[in-house]
């Protein structure tokens, strides 16, 4: 089945995207500062007040030296971070977000989440195109395994410590110390923040 049949079942939600994605085919839904345009603020005064602008870069924790900016002098990261402001004053209702995570550290990933997760409860529909299975964890329940847009396997909810979803994804280090763990008859928990792993391993030892 194809990709936008599947979104259609999960209208107002936030749905990842992993695998072979041919993006073209959905250039009217994808959110990314042309860069094509001189400077940020041209770009973003088109359809939105300087006001809305500036709270929206605080949101995303960006300040207004970057309105001044030529979109071909940014790294990836405040790229990333201008895809979501521009998501924040558009009144569409469906965002495709491609690799919003590349180019930002723990912190500020744990930010664009806190965001997105505040889109969709506006009933925006978020649609984050990633093979970084590790940004998705605590973000969503929704995981389209896509080959060529075609949807090869949904899951629904996702169960990240389910084998079966490593037969199309790449296994992210935390689940492979975790089975590890296990394998060696040590019971922890199945934390996939590490903060909430330590703990778990902690309790375990002194147990």
């Amino acid at each position: 089945m194809e990709i936008m049949e599947y979104l259609k079942k999960f209208s107002g939600e936030i749905v990842a995207i992993v695998g072979s994605v041919e993006l073209s085919d959905f250039a009217e839904y994808k959110i990314l500062p042309s860069q094509n345009i001189a400077r940020v603020e041209d770009y973003f005064l088109k359809f939105s007040t300087k006001e809305k602008l500036l709270k929206a870069l605080q949101v995303v924790e960006l300040n207004d030296a970057i309105c001044n900016k030529d979109f071909k002098n940014l790294n990836i990261g405040d790229i990333n971070k201008l895809a979501i402001v521009e998501s924040l004053l558009t009144k569409e209702s469906l965002f495709i977000f491609e690799n919003i995570n590349k180019g930002l550290n723990h912190r500020e990933c744990e930010n664009i989440k806190r965001v997105l997760k505040k889109l969709n409860e506006h009933q925006k529909t978020i649609v984050v195109v990633t093979n970084d299975v590790e940004f998705l964890f605590n973000l969503t329940k929704h995981v389209l395994v896509v080959d060529k847009n075609n949807v090869v396997k949904p899951f629904n909810p996702i169960n990240w410590f389910d084998s079966d979803v490593y037969n199309y994804i790449s296994k992210p280090p935390i689940i492979d110390f975790i089975e590890y763990c296990r394998s060696r008859k040590i019971k922890i928990e199945n934390a996939l923040e590490t903060k909430e792993l330590l703990k778990s391993i902690y309790r375990s030892v002194n147990k």
